[in-house]
């Protein structure tokens, strides 16, 4: 499938995401597997991810388009 999307792997508090499609469901997970933030959206979409509480460190982050597709890329707070 093609999910087409930008973001910048490396933020500090905010997350923007810029796609084609309408993104409805965004989760980040730790290293170790733990969710540590889950937004869903399903009539708007998701564009900004607030992450101010979050620790400096790699995540991961997993995205999941109207369509049902979904995509995970590595990303890290500094």
């Amino acid at each position: 499938f093609k999910f087409s999307f930008s973001i910048s792997k490396s933020f500090n508090d905010k997350l923007t995401i810029s796609s084609e499609q309408i993104i409805k469901k965004a989760v980040i997970v730790d290293i170790l597997g733990k969710t540590i933030y889950n937004q869903q959206n399903f009539s708007e979409g998701i564009e900004t991810i607030n992450l101010l509480n979050i620790s400096k460190g790699m995540y991961f982050l997993v995205l999941e388009s109207e369509k049902n597709q979904s995509k995970t890329i590595k990303i890290v707070k500094n």
